[in-house]
């Protein structure tokens, strides 16, 4: 029988003669357990990625940033969204968290930038 108590991120072995450290991605509750996507391993729990990020794997260690032309306008995002046709992203905090139309007389069809109308 074990009789320590496992350190942070650290769980009993089967037997319960050791402790087993969790990977990285994972947190310790009775068993290792993997952080869901849209969240990612910080210290000992899955945090939510923030707006403007995201995270599409379950054990991630960190949340990655939208790609240009792309936004995430929610906490614990799993992928990014696309502007529809005429938008643009926009940024808050230099995070992409949305989107906003181009001004009169200019569209957009890569999300990137306005231009004129042809």
């Amino acid at each position: 029988t074990l009789c320590q108590t496992c350190s942070a991120r650290s769980v009993p072995s089967a037997d319960r003669s050791t402790c087993v450290r969790c990977d990285p991605g994972w947190i310790a509750d009775s068993d290792c357990v993997a952080c869901q996507a849209g969240t990612h391993q910080v210290d000992d729990e899955c945090v939510p990625c923030g707006r403007g990020m995201y995270s599409n794997v379950s054990a991630a260690t960190t949340c990655e940033f939208c790609e240009l032309g792309k936004y995430q306008p929610d906490v614990a995002g799993v992928v990014c969204e696309t502007p529809r046709a005429g938008f643009i992203v926009a940024y808050e905090g230099g995070l992409p968290v949305t989107s906003e139309p181009c001004p009169a007389g200019k569209t957009s069809d890569d999300g990137i930038r306005c231009v004129a109308c042809p």
